[in-house]
C-alpha cells in the first residue's frame, strides 16, 4: 500500500516537476499497523530527498492536486475544491497541464480559484468569473471586464470578441463573412456583435504565433486550414506545441481529393464567370477538372491559355472568387463538395451555445 501510494504521489508530480526523481512514504515500522493512515512522513527527492513539509510552496500544492487528480479518477466524490493562485511556482509549459489537470476536476467537482493569471479565465461561461476589486465582488458581465482587470491589451477588434475563428488569408475572410451569415442566424448574430470575428493569419506558417496570442487576449479560438501540405504542417505543429487542440481544429477535406483548400467547396459557376472577365480565363476547361487543389487547377488552366501565374496573381484571381460570393449565396456552394463548411458551421454554433 505505501509503495502504491508512493508511485501516484510521483506520477502526479513529474506531470509538473519533471525532475521529481523518487517520493517515499515512511512509517515506523513497529507502529505501521495501526497508524498508517495518521502518522506517516512523505520525503520527495527533486536532486535533495527532503521532508515535503520543507519543501516549496509549488511542490506541497502540486502533490495535494495530484492526489486530488488520481482520487477523482476512482470513486471518492468531492463536492468543493478551492485553489488560491495555482499558477504560483510554476514554470509556464506547466501551467497548460495544470490547467487541464484543473479542469478535470471540474468534471466531477466545484472548483473555485483565485488567479491572476488569464489563462485560468473560464472564457465560454464568461459569468463564471467573478471580479474581486476594490474590496468588491461583482459577476464578469464580458470579456472587456476581466481583460481591464488584469491588464490584458487587444486590438480594437478583439475588445469585445471571446470568439475567434482563424482562417489563413484575406480572402477566406471576406467568403466566409458573407457565407457564414447566409448559412446561420446565430453566427450572423454574434459576427454583428463582434461576439465572434473571423482572423487571418496570413499564412499556415503563422498559426502557432496566432493561437498564442489570442489566447492571451482571453479568446477562445477555432481553426480552419486548406487540407495542403502548408496545412497540414501547421497544425502539426501547433498540436506539438500545445497551442491547438484537435478539437478546435476543421480541415478543408473534399472527397477524392489527397489536397483541399476553402475554394474546392465553392460552386465555379458563381465565380467562372467573372474571373473571364477579370483575367482571360476560362476555367471551364480539362485542366480544371481534376482531383488536384484549387489553386494549382486554376494554375493549369492559366498557363495551358498563355497567362502568367504568382503568388500575386493567385491572391487576386481568390479575391474576386470571394468577393463573388456574395452575389448568388443560395448557390454558392458545391453541393458534393461542402461537407468540411457544414462541419463549420455546426461546430460554430454548438461554441456559440456554450458560451451563453
Amino acid at each position: 500500500i505505501i509503495d502504491k501510494l508512493s508511485k501516484d504521489i510521483k506520477d502526479s508530480l513529474i506531470e509538473f516537476l519533471p525532475n521529481i526523481k523518487e517520493v517515499t512514504i515512511e512509517s515506523y515500522e513497529d507502529r505501521r499497523r495501526y497508524s498508517i493512515r495518521n502518522q506517516f512522513e512523505v520525503f520527495i527527492d527533486d536532486g535533495s530527498k527532503t521532508h515535503i513539509a520543507f519543501k516549496g510552496d509549488g511542490v506541497k500544492s502540486l502533490s495535494a492536486l495530484g492526489l486530488l487528480k488520481n482520487m477523482s479518477r476512482s470513486e471518492a466524490i468531492f463536492s468543493l475544491i478551492a485553489i488560491e493562485e495555482p499558477e504560483s511556482h510554476l514554470h509556464p509549459g506547466a501551467i497548460h497541464l495544470l490547467k487541464d489537470t484543473i479542469y478535470d476536476l471540474g468534471l466531477t467537482n466545484q472548483i473555485i480559484i483565485s488567479s491572476h493569471n488569464p489563462l485560468f479565465v473560464n472564457r465560454q461561461k464568461i459569468k463564471s468569473n467573478i471580479i474581486i476589486d476594490c474590496g468588491k465582488a461583482t459577476v464578469a458581465k464580458n470579456i472587456k471586464n476581466i481583460r481591464d482587470l488584469i491588464g490584458v491589451k487587444a486590438s480594437d477588434n478583439l475588445v469585445n470578441a471571446s470568439f475567434v475563428l482563424v482562417v489563413e488569408g484575406e480572402e477566406d475572410v471576406v467568403a466566409l463573412k458573407s457565407l457564414l451569415p447566409f448559412l446561420s442566424e446565430k453566427i450572423s448574430k454574434a459576427l454583428k456583435n463582434n461576439y465572434l470575428i473571423i482572423e487571418k493569419i496570413g499564412g499556415a506558417s503563422n498559426l502557432s504565433y496566432k493561437l498564442n496570442m489570442l489566447s492571451n487576449a482571453l479568446c477562445t479560438s477555432l481553426v480552419l486550414l486548406d487540407n495542403d501540405t502548408a496545412g497540414r504542417n501547421a497544425f502539426q505543429k501547433a498540436l506539438d506545441e500545445k497551442t491547438l487542440k484537435l478539437k478546435d481544429l476543421i480541415l478543408i477535406n473534399c472527397k477524392g481529393m489527397p489536397d483541399s483548400e476553402f475554394e474546392d467547396c465553392l460552386n465555379k459557376t458563381v465565380y467562372e464567370n467573372a474571373i473571364f472577365e477579370e483575367f482571360g480565363v476560362n476555367i471551364n476547361c480539362n485542366e480544371f477538372r481534376t482531383n488536384k487543389k484549387w489553386s494549382d487547377r486554376v494554375k493549369e488552366c492559366f498557363n495551358t491559355q498563355g497567362k502568367p501565374w504568382n503568388d500575386n496573381i493567385e491572391a487576386q484571381v481568390k479575391d474576386v472568387v470571394a468577393k463573388n460570393i456574395s452575389k448568388d449565396l443560395p448557390n454558392s456552394l458545391n453541393e458534393h463538395k461542402r461537407a468540411s463548411i457544414d462541419s463549420l458551421v455546426n461546430t460554430i454554433e454548438a461554441i456559440l451555445d456554450k458560451m451563453k
